[in-house]
C-alpha cells in the first residue's frame, strides 16, 4: 500500500471513530458531522451545547442535550487525537492563535467581549487545534480557518440564545 493510500485510510478510520452515532448529518452538504465540543448551555440549567462539525465543508451545528444524555453519550478521544505536535508545530499553533486573537479583538466581534472572552479563547483553541490535527501546517491559514469556523458557531449560538 502507498503512503498516500495508509495516511488517507488512517484520516478515514479518525473520522469515522469521533463521528458519534446519532450525530446529526450536515444541513449544507449532508456529509456527516462529527463532535467537537461539550459546554454548558449559557440560558437553560442542567442541559449543555453539543458543537459539531461538517468534515466536508467546516459547518458547524449545535444541539442541546440535557445533562443526563450527553454523559451518557459523550465519546472518548481516539489515540491519534491525542498524538503531541512537534516542536515547530507547536509554534506555528501558537502563532496561529494569537494572530486570530488579536484580529478578533480588532474586529470588535461580541464574541471578544469580557463576558465572552475566556470561552471564546478555549473555543479558539480548539478550532486551531482541531485544524492542526487534519494537518494544516501554515499558522495564517490556521489562523483564518479557525476565525471562519468560530465566526460560524458565533452566529449559530447568538440564535440559540437570542441575541
Amino acid at each position: 500500500m502507498t503512503r498516500a493510500r495508509r495516511t488517507k485510510t488512517a484520516v478515514q478510520a479518525l473520522r469515522a471513530r469521533t463521528i458519534v452515532p446519532g450525530s446529526p448529518r450536515c444541513r449544507l452538504c449532508r456529509g456527516a458531522m462529527r463532535l467537537f465540543g461539550i459546554e454548558p448551555h449559557p440560558t437553560i440549567e442542567r442541559a449543555t451545547l453539543r458543537s459539531y462539525v461538517c468534515d466536508r465543508c467546516d459547518s458547524v451545528e449545535t444541539a442541546t442535550m440535557s445533562s443526563g444524555e450527553d454523559k451518557a453519550s459523550a465519546p472518548a478521544l481516539p489515540p491519534s487525537a491525542r498524538a503531541a505536535f512537534d516542536d515547530q508545530m507547536t509554534t506555528r499553533l501558537g502563532e496561529a492563535y494569537e494572530a486570530a486573537w488579536q484580529a478578533l479583538e480588532a474586529s470588535g466581534s461580541p464574541l471578544a467581549e469580557a463576558s465572552r472572552a475566556a470561552s471564546t479563547r478555549e473555543r479558539l483553541a480548539k478550532c486551531i487545534l482541531e485544524i492542526g490535527r487534519r494537518g494544516e501546517t501554515d499558522s495564517d491559514r490556521l489562523a483564518e480557518r479557525a476565525l471562519v469556523r468560530l465566526a460560524r458557531f458565533g452566529s449559530v449560538a447568538s440564535r440559540l440564545s437570542g441575541h
